[in-house]
């Protein structure tokens, strides 16, 4: 239901506590169209993930996408609606793709079978479960580093009794994830159901990981405010060189917490750059240009495994 045309005064404050009063307003039906249009509440909040449960479908999902892609920051988390198939992710993937960043995740498949309070089985959108158990427990699982990707074994539901789909077979799951950026969920017998996948809606092999987006997106709050000590300050050589040894350092832990990409030397895996060749003579001096250019760390999709024969004496071909 929505509250519409509602007034309101507030009567006392007691500490945190606040009492009011409202008067007037008429209770009103949450329709589709009404739904997909109040992504605007949150313009100005520091939100990192959002997701939705009311409803679930491409119209909605299509102004989702619309409303992340302005705000260029926090990903968006969708699943799928009941009837899930094949050729549902491709119409998906089809209107919501993007060729260059996206901060839509792919949409996760399946919906989960839980137990309400009176042991009764209640079949719900995986939306909830996704959330907690892979972009929440499973970084804090693992030092709470935002460049841990939310999926893996870490992700084990534990309150799911079932899922539909209860599985695929390891040939759909390539098609779903490589050719339509579906996220899908795992199952293993005797285990239970966890995040297989961690895609985002990005065609782009830089920006398909959706740890690499959550990655960025956290680098540039964090990074604006690690910087606010140079705002009203004279422009000078050694304000910048400062600039520069507070991002060395801080990208410096993160590489040694794996953060970045530790096949190579920091100083390949990090640069910045703040000199003439980005801050020529010409431009405004209220301006300072500073380039960061770094690596992220990337996370295993799938393991193939060789199981041969190395006795060198008893040679048999498999069929």
């Amino acid at each position: 239901m929505a509250l519409v045309d509602v007034s309101g005064t507030v009567s006392k404050l007691t500490g945190t506590l606040v009492t009011g009063t409202l008067t007037g307003g008429t209770d009103g039906n949450v329709t589709e169209d009404y739904f997909g249009d109040q992504f605007n509440s949150f313009d100005g909040a520091d939100v990192q993930i959002m997701a939705h449960t009311e409803y679930h479908s491409l119209d909605v999902e299509k102004k989702f996408n619309a409303y992340l892609n302005e705000q260029k920051s926090p990903i968006g988390v969708i699943t799928f609606p009941v009837d899930f198939s094949e050729s549902m992710a491709e119409l998906y993937y089809n209107a919501l793709r993007s060729n260059d960043k996206s901060f839509m995740a792919g949409g996760y498949e399946g919906w989960i079978t839980v137990l309400d309070s009176d042991g009764n089985r209640v079949t719900i959108p995986n939306i909830g479960a996704v959330i907690g158990a892979a972009y929440l427990r499973t970084p804090y699982a693992s030092g709470n580093g935002i460049h841990i990707p939310p999926g893996g074994l870490d992700s084990l539901f534990t309150t799911v009794v079932d899922a539909t789909p209860r599985s695929f077979a390891q040939a759909t799951i390539n098609r779903l994830v490589q050719n339509y950026l579906c996220n899908v969920l795992q199952y293993v017998e005797d285990t239970g159901w966890y995040v297989g996948t961690s895609r985002s809606y990005s065609t782009n092999s830089l920006y398909q990981s959706i740890h690499t987006r959550l990655q960025t997106s956290y680098y540039v709050r964090v990074l604006k405010n690690k910087l606010r000590f140079m705002e009203q300050k004279p422009n000078t050589p050694s304000i910048r060189q400062e600039a520069l040894v507070e991002l060395r350092t801080y990208f410096k832990r993160e590489y040694d917490a794996g953060a970045l990409e530790n096949s190579v030397a920091f100083d390949k895996a990090y640069q910045a750059i703040c000199d003439k060749s980005n801050n020529p003579a010409g431009q405004d001096r209220k301006l300072v240009n500073i380039t960061v250019m770094w690596i992220p760390t990337e996370c295993i999709e799938s393991v193939v495994l060789s199981l041969q024969r190395n006795d060198g004496i008893l040679l048999i071909e498999e069929e």
